[in-house]
């Protein structure tokens, strides 16, 4: 390759530089010296076109590829290139060699002519002249033949010297030249090969970490420790970059498959390796090993251990000036914030986040701006729990202003939550129309928005702002915000949003029963269910039940009890294995409505079925949702054996309460005992002796000690029936209820017993039921007890 170059250069050199001799510029001397013979030189006209072309394009590429490198296939390309030129210039040598032929032949016709023309003087010149003129013809021949001859071995050996010189010449500089390209062209191939080997290694640890997302732990970690084994012990820069990557990976794999523990000793690693680099890509990695490991104790709950590192990790790199440092760093102190309030630590969080915010006021960077904005919604949300919500408005005012027009997609989402959260905050203010304000700009200014993020912004906001409506009583308003949401968020694949539209559906259907649109009430619960039915998360399945449940108490509303019955059937079939605390819940729930509807058909005995089924199935369930409708079932169900007659099963329902819940501190639970021990006097007044009806009064005149005036009083009048208190005793009891307080309670289990009363105990104790039954009214209850005459 290098041999042709050599020629082509010598050859265009030659043929535009050069002198070379044509016949039609020899000059003809009679002198035997050649030194007035040179080389002249060739005109444009004389050369081909092509050549100079060829030769123009030629040397253009050669600047070009001496300028940038030349690739195999360039030089290939310029290697046919000349090798079609010498066939042609070779073919143009023929022609000029065989052109010199024909001037030396011209050169003979000039020099035969000039005979002739001596010889024609000669006889002109007389017969006396002829032998001298002979003789002078020969000479004169031979001179011109020897002055040819001479003149074309001159031209000749001082063209080959000079073509010689210049070949030497040349073929120097073309040597250094190339020599200077191999140089070059080596630099680059070996800064080739050393990226080829970097992006080698930089894809097998990307693989090991896509491995890991498809649970191949071992396979990712074999991967992983390959690339190290292969640069660990190498000072060469770009594998100490390898290796920094590899330990910060390794790190996020041991992550990924919760090997917490593994993944901070790999982030140690990594650090106390490279702990003294200067090379701001291995800091980078450096920071961000530190982060993580910051956030992955936090994780681990061990937030103290969290915020030393990430204040190790502020004071070690303070003063660097890398534009991705610093974004790192602002990511840290907003973890810091985060590891504070976890601690409870608020104060310190919202100083924290001051500092950030007065570190990067100036910063025009981009990735700043974004945490700023995210530090902001941060603070607002802190500000809340510290209880000064006034703060947090301004907050969120000051991050809507300072970003009102940006268009990056990031700060848009700080800007949707901010909206929303200060909606929120107004609501819990009481400031509800200003809250409907903040949602419906919110809902204004994201309506044509499709990102995800923003979009979950609109939904809770649409969600919020119905909410707020049907607490300002605007209902109709309620239903058509709920109606939107559904209407745009129904074919969502997002499981929050989805949350929102299934809890918009059954706030929708709550509206409608407050207007007394039970119909549409019921469509709307059965177009909930008919949308989600197929849903298998939980949080989903939780709202169809709960749907059906409203359901099935709007359906007892409207007076369709075997519908209701139904409903609860369907919800309790569906459910029936569930695990899940709130589907068990609302389960009982069901279970609870449908024997409380059977109890109100009067189909007693079904309802006792029910309520076995209830507390067999849940019997051992810890949940406290669930503790307190078991306690109501034991309640329900003692009344019910009660309206049978079945005092003793009663009894014995009322004692399995007290033995299960009397130490359960639960106040709804606690309040569910002391029923229990009401109802439970009062059969034992029914059935059994008064000496037991008293034990059984007085233990629950005991509990009740603490509070429970309502029941207390109910007590009294039990009291007052077996004669150990007075008509005062029941009467101050009642005057100490609350005002406002109303308990109703039946006295049909002893309703025979006060029958048999003898006058007036029998009419006070009916004066006293008829308080409680009917009217509540504490003045008419003396004014019928002063008419009851005394003995």
């Amino acid at each position: 390759m290098l041999s042709f170059l050599i020629r082509f250069v010598f050859i265009s050199f030659l043929f535009s530089s050069a002198a070379v001799f044509s016949a039609d510029n020899v000059s003809i001397s009679t002198e035997s010296s050649a030194s007035n013979i040179a080389p002249q030189p060739i005109s444009n006209s004389q050369l081909p076109e092509w050549f100079y072309r060829e030769l123009t394009s030629i040397r253009k590429d050669v600047s070009v590829l001496d300028a940038t490198g030349a690739t195999k296939e360039q030089i290939q390309e310029l290697k046919e290139r000349i090798g079609k030129i010498e066939v042609r210039l070779e073919e143009s040598q023929k022609y000029t060699e065989d052109k010199l032929i024909d001037q030396s032949a011209r050169i003979g016709d000039i020099a035969e002519s000039n005979t002739f023309s001596i010889t024609l003087f000669a006889v002109i010149a007389g017969v006396l002249g002829t032998l001298i003129a002979v003789i002078t013809i020969i000479n004169s021949w031979k001179a011109n033949r020897e002055a040819v001859a001479n003149a074309e071995k001159a031209a000749s050996e001082k063209l080959d010297t000079w073509t010689k010189e210049k070949e030497t010449d040349l073929t120097e500089k073309f040597n250094q030249k190339l020599a200077e390209l191999s140089e070059r062209h080596e630099k680059e191939f070996q800064i080739i090969r050393d990226n080829a080997e970097e992006q080698a290694f930089d894809n097998d640890i990307n693989e090991a970490y896509v491995l890991a997302g498809k649970d191949r732990i071992d396979d990712a970690m074999s991967r992983i420790n390959n690339v190290m084994r292969r640069v660990e012990n190498s000072d060469l820069s770009k594998h100490q970059r390898v290796h920094a990557k590899a330990l910060y990976y390794k790190g996020l794999i041991y992550y990924v498959d919760n090997q917490f523990e593994n993944e901070i000793k790999a982030y140690d690693d990594l650090v106390n390796r490279f702990k003294d680099t200067q090379k701001p890509d291995i800091q980078g990695l450096v920071v961000r090993a530190l982060i993580n490991k910051g956030a992955t104790l936090g994780q681990l709950n061990r937030l103290d251990e969290a915020v030393i590192i990430i204040d190790s990790l502020l004071e070690r790199f303070k003063d660097s000036a890398e534009a991705d440092i610093q974004v790192l760093l602002a990511n840290a102190l907003i973890n810091k914030g985060v590891m504070l309030e976890k601690l409870n630590r608020l104060d310190e969080a919202v100083i924290i986040i001051d500092s950030l915010l007065k570190r990067f006021k100036d910063s025009t960077e981009m990735d700043i701006q974004v945490l700023l904005a995210n530090a902001l919604v941060n603070k607002g949300a802190i500000l809340g729990k510290l209880g000064r919500p006034d703060e947090e408005v301004a907050v969120y005012d000051y991050l809507l202003e300072k970003f009102k027009g940006s268009k990056e997609l990031e700060l848009q989402e700080q800007v949707a939550k901010a909206l929303y959260n200060k909606g929120s905050t107004l609501s819990q203010l009481h400031c509800l129309e200003e809250a409907v304000e903040v949602y419906s700009a919110l809902l204004e200014r994201f309506k044509d928005s499709a990102e995800a993020v923003i979009q979950e912004q609109v939904a809770k906001a649409l969600m919020n702002k119905g909410v707020v409506l049907g607490q300002l009583n605007c209902l109709e308003e309620a239903i058509e915000v709920y109606s939107k949401l559904f209407e745009r968020f129904m074919g969502s694949d997002e499981v929050t949003t989805q949350e929102h539209v299934a809890k918009a559906l059954i706030n929708k259907g709550v509206m409608l029963g407050k207007l007394n649109r039970s119909e549409e009430a019921v469509a709307v619960y059965d177009l909930l269910f008919e949308g989600f039915k197929d849903c298998r998360e939980i949080a989903l399945q939780v709202l169809i039940a709960q749907a059906l449940i409203n359901k099935g108490v709007r359906l007892g509303q409207m007076n369709c009890p075997e519908d209701e019955i139904l409903v609860y059937d369907k919800l309790l079939e569906r459910f029936k294995e569930s695990d899940d605390l709130g589907l068990q819940a609302l389960a009982t729930t069901a279970l609870m409505n449908k024997g409380v509807k059977l109890k109100q058909l009067n189909r007693l005995e079904e309802a006792i079925v029910v309520y076995d089924s209830l507390l067999d199935r849940f019997k051992n369930s810890d949940a406290a949702a669930i503790q307190e409708l078991i306690a109501t079932v034991f309640i329900d169900k003692g009344f019910t054996l009660g309206k049978l007659n079945r005092f003793k099963e009663a009894i014995a329902m009322y004692d399995a309460l007290l033995e299960r819940f009397k130490d359960n501190e639960e106040a709804v639970i606690q309040r569910q005992v002391v029923t229990a021990l009401c109802n439970k006097a009062e059969l034992v007044i029914a059935v059994n002796s008064k000496e037991q009806a008293t034990k059984a009064i007085q233990e629950a005149i005991i509990f009740t000690k603490g509070g429970y005036k309502l029941h207390r009083a109910i007590l009294e009048i039990l009291n007052f029936m077996v004669e150990e208190s007075t008509v005062g005793d029941v009467f101050r009891s009642i005057e100490n209820i609350p005002e406002g307080e109303v308990l109703v309670w039946g006295f049909d289990d002893i309703r025979s017993l006060i029958e048999k009363l003898e006058s007036p105990q029998k009419e006070q104790v009916e004066a006293f039921v008829r308080f409680f039954e009917d009217h509540h009214d504490k003045v008419k209850l003396k004014e019928e007890l002063d008419q009851i005459p005394h003995i």
